[in-house]
């Protein structure tokens, strides 16, 4: 376990084709300038909009972050809710499109390298063999923004470890080490499954059991927490009424594979396309163990036998970190404590560090390989063409896969360019929400900075989730599909998604039944029937976004795109990749039959009108309830389902006027029989704090249309004053007469311990 070498001696031949390496896997993501391509599940969707939308005005360090669903703590909702990430700056102070293209270069270039340096450093392979590591790295990882540097991380952990836990290192180097390790990601996305990594790898492949290395272990582990600290306290300071309290696990099957082994690397990339999905799952096992039965061949040749027991103790690692069954146990076992544990998927303790050992244990294959069955200079020849040629499909499928998915029908970095959007910010000038008609993302609305009601988020409250359901429910009655992705009768909803439906056009998951679709294409489509638009109104929605025309008598359409859509196209909510095209628009099929020219001119095309810029449908409500009211009546149920359900009951007049309480929160207002309306002003409005001025005449309730969280708290006239839960999932705050000055802001019990 040794460096045999001086590791500088090989540094330059390693970054120069570390580079090399990141420019052919990632080309596509920078190469087009801002036409370049930007892959939605993961990152187009998901984390790049939400960077964007923290870069706004004071976002980008509150702990606060209005953007979703009313708001949600910035800290707790995100995997990458890093303040101070990496990801954060770039996006910061550049295009969309360059952002995303060093972030992907850059972790391409990362765990090539590191992949490459590891082997040198820990196990001497040879200078080809170390270089295939760290390349077929990159062909197991498809790297997005949505990854953070979690995964390319984990090399650089294990180099890391390495240098940490020699004879003679310094104590103050693990601390040092974990600080800086701490930018590659978050305490929820990766530092555990890090950590148990990092422990695995000390312990069963490299043997490290000495005093020295428990305590730098524990030095670096411990400053990596410490470091990543934020994110854990704000995640159980709002995990507790969070939506994946007491949700149901992972199930276990040992009648398949998949039922009690994980073994998908890439789920939102590689299970789309089905070559990828079958190499994917099945080549690192098979690979594996080919390398098994060499490595016991390996074990009479004294030159490779040291070789052979590393190998076969990365494999033990592998195998342990692949029982599904074992981290569901687990969870469980940890879940009877903690009830929000099941709400965790543990898929990650494997999908996390599996790349990196699949790399290298499928480059100790050859290796083993190489020395015992190709001996021959001609059958060298012809392994060394078929890994080459592995590398070069890895390499390129993927771009193939995508080719039409993202280079032609997608729009890149125009999903946050679009200039209604801004007309709409440049009109407004009281608070408001808009909400997105799948399949148009609702991404692309708070990634142009504009409060939605929708969104991506994996931690919310629970009562959010309620009122969003009732708000979905026309749709769930009508569409079985749908109900079964948002909220099945059994088992586990798919957890972070808060859409408007799941699709228009296609039968069964977007279109209703008898419903007609080229009629709806060109008088729009029905509203009524999928969606409670007197909650949507409640929940301050004034704006509904369309990729296509919708109809309802409660709706007005204010702007629509130049040039309507004819080919209506279903894209799959999770990845926004279109999932079926229909004859009529034969010109837009992604076939893998077309010629190469032709795809070159689908692209040209594609390219014109990616430059045009693109447009949307956008309908006014025409009854919005404002952020602030004060409501003259209070309806008083006995639970929360009576509540929602008077709640759906509600016409938009009604809303206006009326708030809906449960029992125990009635006995606050148990003395107060009359309440008045009257006007509020809005002060200020930011993300964590608000201001509202009020002159009562009399007794009053305050509705406030923010999604209602406990750790958020008021003061009326610098004196503090509790905060009530109304409709559900809103606030309420009891006025009196002679109140003036109202100061709402978020204070979780977090931020008192780390001051």
């Amino acid at each position: 376990m040794a460096i045999h070498k001086p590791l500088h001696g090989y540094l330059r031949i390693y970054i120069f084709w570390s580079i090399v390496g990141a420019i052919l896997f990632s080309f596509e993501s920078w190469a087009f300038g801002p036409l370049s391509w930007i892959y939605g599940y993961g990152s187009g969707l998901e984390t790049i909009p939400t960077y964007l939308a923290l870069a706004m005005d004071d976002r980008n360090f509150s702990t606060w972050s209005p953007f979703i669903a009313g708001g949600l703590d910035r800290l707790a909702f995100w995997g990458n809710a890093n303040p101070v990430g990496i990801e954060q700056g770039l996006f910061s102070i550049l295009p969309v499109w360059l952002a995303n293209g060093i972030d992907r270069f850059l972790q391409y270039f990362i765990a090539i390298l590191f992949t490459s340096l590891v082997l040198e450093q820990q196990f001497s392979l040879g200078r080809r063999f170390n270089l295939l590591a760290g390349w077929l790295m990159a062909c197991f990882s498809y790297l997005t923004v949505g990854a953070l540097f979690t995964i390319s991380g984990v090399p650089i952990l294990a180099w890391l470890l390495y240098i940490l836990v020699k004879p003679g290192s310094k104590w103050y180097l693990a601390i040092l080490s974990a600080v800086a390790f701490s930018f590659c990601t978050t305490f929820s996305f990766g530092v555990p499954y890090f950590l148990v990594f990092a422990f695995g790898w000390l312990l069963i492949v490299m043997g490290s059991r000495s005093w020295h290395v428990f305590w730098q272990f524990l030095l670096f582990s411990v400053s990596l927490i410490l470091t990543t600290i934020p994110q854990l306290l704000a995640i159980v300071a709002n995990v507790g009424f969070s939506h994946r309290t007491n949700w149901p696990g992972e199930q276990v099957n040992f009648s398949s594979v998949d039922g009690f082994l994980y073994r998908q690397l890439q789920f939102d990339l590689f299970a789309q396309d089905h070559i990828l999905s079958i190499i994917t799952l099945n080549l690192p096992n098979i690979g594996m163990l080919i390398g098994v039965c060499f490595a016991f061949f390996a074990m009479r040749d004294l030159k490779l036998r040291s070789k052979a027991k590393v190998f076969l103790r990365i494999f033990v690692l592998y195998a342990i970190l692949s029982q599904k069954w074992l981290w569901i146990l687990v969870q469980t076992t940890v879940g009877k404590v903690l009830p929000w544990a099941m709400g965790i998927y543990m898929g990650r303790f494997y999908q996390i560090p599996a790349a990196f050992l699949i790399a290298i244990g499928l480059t100790f294959t050859c290796y083993f390989i190489w020395h015992l069955l190709l001996v021959n200079r001609n059958f060298r020849l012809i392994g060394v063409s078929t890994v080459s040629m592995f590398v070069a499909f890895m390499i390129l499928w993927p771009k193939w896969h995508l080719l039409y998915s993202l280079g032609i029908h997608d729009w890149g970095e125009k999903n946050y360019q679009i200039a209604a959007l801004e007309d709409i910010k440049r009109i407004e000038k009281e608070p408001f929400r808009v909400a997105s008609v799948l399949p148009l993302q609702p991404a692309y609305a708070y990634a142009q900075g504009l409060e939605t009601a929708d969104g991506w988020a994996n931690l919310f409250p629970a009562l959010y989730r309620d009122l969003w359901l009732q708000v979905n429910k026309p749709l769930l009655m009508n569409l079985p599909y749908v109900k079964n992705v948002i909220d099945p009768d059994n088992g586990k909803p798919q957890d972070n998604y808060i859409f408007l439906g799941l699709a228009l056009t296609q039968p069964g998951i977007g279109l209703l039944p008898n419903e007609d679709l080229s009629q709806s294409m060109t008088e729009g489509f029905d509203l009524e029937h999928r969606f409670n638009i007197n909650l949507i109104s409640m929940l301050n929605v004034k704006y509904l976004l369309s990729e296509y025309p919708l109809k309802s008598p409660e709706i007005t359409l204010i702007h629509s795109p130049e040039q309507w859509p004819i080919c209506p196209q279903s894209r799959c909510y999770a990845t926004g990749l279109i999932t079926e095209r229909r004859l009529q628009c034969a010109s837009m099929q992604t076939n893998l039959r077309k010629s190469f020219a032709q795809s070159i001119t689908d692209y040209a095309t594609a390219s014109r009108r990616k430059s045009n810029g693109k447009d949307i449908f956008v309908y006014a409500l025409k009854k919005t309830i404002p952020r602030f009211r004060l409501v003259k009546n209070v309806v008083v149920e006995q639970n929360n389902q009576s509540v929602l359900e008077r709640l759906a009951s509600f016409d938009s007049a009604t809303h206006m006027h009326t708030a809906v309480i449960e029992a125990d929160v009635a006995q606050e207002l148990s003395y107060m029989t009359n309440f008045t309306q009257g006007d509020v002003h809005i002060k200020s409005y930011n993300s964590s704090s608000l201001e509202l001025e009020v002159s009562p005449n009399d007794t009053q309730l305050l509705v406030i249309a923010n999604t209602w969280n406990p750790n958020w708290k008021a003061e009326v006239d610098g004196l503090p004053r509790k905060l009530i839960r109304v409709n559900h999932a809103q606030f309420g705050l009891i006025l009196f007469k002679g109140d003036k000055k109202i100061t709402m802001y978020y204070a979780p019990p977090y931020l008192a311990k780390l001051a």
